[in-house]
C-alpha cells in the first residue's frame, strides 16, 4: 500500500522520526495519517485473519484497536547514516535517460538519496538502490 505525500510532509516525517517522535504524533501530517488509515482499513476488508485474500470484501470494517505507522529499519538506518538528512531532502530531483542502440532505454532518477532505475523493456517495474551503493558499483564496479 502506498500513499502519495508531498516533499514537505515527508520532511516532517523524517524530522519527527529522527527526533524519536511516533509518526502518529508528528504535527502537520494529519491528512497523511487519515489517508494511510483509510488504506489499511480498505485492505483489511479484503483479507482474512490468516492473511489470505477474500473473494469479496467484508461489508463493514473490522474493529481495529490500533494501527501503528512506522518507518522500516532499513529506511531509518539509511536516513541516519546521512550526514545531513534534511539537506538531502532539499536537493532537486534529477533524471537521466540512457538510450540503447535498439532504441530502448534506461531512466535513472535520483531523489532523497536513492536512485530509481527504470528499464523501458520491463514495463511497470523498477529498482530502487541507495545512491552510495549505486555510485560505488558504477565507479568501482
Amino acid at each position: 500500500m502506498c500513499v502519495d505525500i508531498t516533499q514537505e510532509e515527508y520532511k516532517k516525517i523524517i524530522t519527527g522520526v529522527l527526533q524519536g517522535i511516533s509518526i502518529k504524533q508528528i504535527e502537520g501530517i494529519s491528512e497523511v495519517i487519515t489517508k494511510m488509515t483509510e488504506d489499511v482499513l480498505f485492505a483489511d476488508r479484503w483479507m482474512n485473519k490468516n492473511g489470505s485474500m477474500r473473494s469479496t470484501p467484508l461489508k463493514k470494517n473490522r474493529k481495529i484497536s490500533e494501527i501503528e505507522f512506522f518507518m522500516t529499519e532499513n529506511e531509518l538506518q539509511r536516513i541516519k547514516k546521512e550526514k545531513d538528512p534534511i539537506r538531502m531532502l532539499e536537493r532537486p530531483k534529477e533524471q537521466m535517460t540512457v538510450y540503447r542502440s535498439d532504441g530502448t532505454y534506461i531512466t535513472l532518477e535520483t531523489e532523497n538519496g536513492q536512485v530509481i532505475i527504470k528499464d523501458s523493456t520491463e514495463k511497470n517495474s523498477y529498482r530502487i538502490v541507495d545512491a552510495d551503493y549505486f555510485i560505488h558499483h558504477i565507479v568501482r564496479g
